[in-house]
């Protein structure tokens, strides 16, 4: 096993070039074809390409992230890992976030796994959709703009309306690293909920 370890530690960095030009070849040729222009549509949402460009940059970084994590995993430890189970054949995403265009390639990457994805941006509308979609996960920012003022906690707010309710859908925060380092503790005590800043351990999570 620590030899079949080795090897996948090995490819991994041909692996890291494999999906980063299969995840983000049809957004270079957005690029590509549109570079005249000063947005480009990524998953059904027009984004800036200054946004695309550091969207890329960040999905790199976080992937070369991950492949230094297997290596020192493999170093570490001989012992493997634990199957990630198969996803549901039915999903739905319910997406909470006031600022929608910062993660359209993590949504487009959802849509292509196999979910449908309802946006929702503010917590008092995500409530209001919950019903009528009965989500598969929820996706939640942790702090967004409510009611005119900016709440810091409205992710841990919206969880919490939920479980109060009797509802346990699973809710996973993406947010930023500092969120993560935050508020991991108190979301992580709440049965069902997970937080992460990584696009990565947000696809593996989503199974996408």
């Amino acid at each position: 096993m620590a030899d079949i370890l080795r090897a996948v530690a090995m490819l991994a960095w041909p692996l890291l070039v494999i999906v980063v030009l299969v995840y983000l070849l049809p957004a270079a040729r957005r690029l590509l074809r549109d570079s005249h222009s000063v947005d480009v549509e990524v998953g059904g949402a027009r984004i800036s390409l200054q946004t695309a460009s550091d969207k890329t940059r960040k999905l790199i970084e976080d992937l070369q992230d991950r492949v230094n994590e297997l290596s020192a995993l493999v170093a570490a430890s001989p012992e493997p890992t634990a199957d990630v189970a198969e996803p549901p054949v039915s999903q739905t995403i319910l997406w909470v976030d006031d600022e929608p265009e910062a993660n359209v390639y993590e949504r487009a990457r959802a849509v292509d796994g196999g979910y449908e994805v309802v946006q929702a941006t503010s917590t008092e509308m995500a409530l209001k959709l919950i019903s009528g979609t009965g989500p598969t996960v929820i996706v939640s920012d942790m702090g967004r703009m409510e009611n005119g003022r900016f709440n810091a906690t409205a992710g841990l707010d919206l969880v919490r309306d939920l479980r109060r309710q009797g509802d346990q859908t699973p809710v996973v925060f993406y947010t930023s690293p500092r969120g993560v380092a935050r508020y991991r503790a108190e979301s992580g005590a709440i049965a069902g909920v997970s937080c992460t800043a990584s696009p990565t351990e947000l696809a593996r999570i989503l199974h996408v």
